[in-house]
């Protein structure tokens, strides 16, 4: 059996991908696809290199989700600050101060 669950005799056939001409072989090598068309095409040799990387999406966020994680990691750092400044601990109202401009420099 190789590596990603597909038998090696599975693997050396000559199955191409008639849009991009991607090889099988080639896709479960790199277990990218060439085009759109290679998900149709192989299909059924995809779901197993799939759910070995565990089933997760590795593509863009929509940026209204990022904003949205910024606005909470923002908002907790300075419900954080506060909490700090009205225990008087000033070293932990320095750091979050400094993780908030570290924050906000980032953008």
């Amino acid at each position: 059996m190789a590596s990603n669950g597909i038998s090696k005799q599975t693997a050396t056939t000559n199955a191409v991908c008639p849009n991009c001409g991607t090889l099988l072989t080639s896709l479960l090598k790199s277990g990218r696809c060439g085009c759109p068309e290679c998900y149709r095409v192989f299909g059924d040799y995809l779901s197993p290199i799939l759910l070995k990387r565990g089933g997760r999406h590795c593509g863009r966020v929509p940026l209204a989700v990022k904003r949205e994680e910024y606005q909470n990691k923002v908002r907790v750092l300075e419900q954080k600050i506060a909490a700090a400044y009205a225990a008087g601990n000033t070293l932990l109202v320095e750091r979050y101060s400094q993780q908030l401009r570290s924050l906000k420099e980032d953008v």
